[in-house]
């Protein structure tokens, strides 16, 4: 029989909630002046807390941005990892992954500008991150090229080609969409036209 769980201590919940409102205070610091450009003296000062409390719960500026990171871009993974495991097909995959980058677009769009400058613990955490959600792609567009829906091509290709593509839109979304979502308002169309690549065509198929 296992030991009975001790109750949270109201210095507990005082602790944890101080820690959720750091995160969404960087969160949304992060997405209105840059992830480098945000002062934790700012995000400290919007979530209520002394400067110094900050500290006490992130050592360091770095394992803040790691937190968030790893809050809001891995909740996507988390996404697509519950699907994966239904054997869901490529685009229901895809639209999940797209329905994800939409609810924290302005994030991932200055994540994905300042990603190549960050520090090398960082880059390794978003590197994880987009490794889980390279996975459940690449099994669900292995399963299409088993049926013989899609066309082969190497694994990392095709993953790359989706994400350079969401990338480029996100990192150009002033250009895009001003003052829109650009996923949303772009989004569905580059899905379509990139599973359309990799379909075998009729006159591809071998007689």
């Amino acid at each position: 029989m296992s030991p009975a769980r001790t109750p949270p201590t109201t210095r507990q919940h005082r602790k944890r909630d101080t820690f959720e409102r750091l995160v969404r205070s960087a969160h949304a610091q992060f997405c209105e002046h840059g992830i480098a450009a945000a002062r934790v003296t700012d995000i400290a000062k919007a979530a209520s807390v002394a400067h110094g409390t900050a500290f006490s719960h992130f050592p360091t500026r770095e394992a803040l941005v790691s937190t968030v990171i790893s809050r809001y871009a891995g909740q996507i993974a988390l996404r697509l990892h519950a699907l994966a495991a239904s054997d869901t097909d490529l685009r229901t995959i895809l639209e999940a992954h797209l329905q994800g980058l939409c609810e924290h677009e302005a994030f991932y769009a200055r994540l994905v500008a300042e990603t190549p400058s960050m520090d090398a613990d960082t880059r390794s955490t978003v590197t994880g991150i987009q490794s889980a959600i390279a996975s459940h792609i690449a099994s669900a567009y292995r399963r299409g090229v088993q049926d013989g829906r899609f066309r082969a091509m190497p694994e990392a290709f095709v993953f790359n080609l989706w994400i350079g593509m969401i990338h480029h839109y996100l990192v150009n979304r002033d250009l895009f969409a001003p003052n829109d979502s650009v996923l949303q308002q772009h989004g569905p169309q580059l899905m379509e036209r990139f599973v359309s690549l990799l379909y075998v065509h009729p006159k591809e198929t071998p007689q």
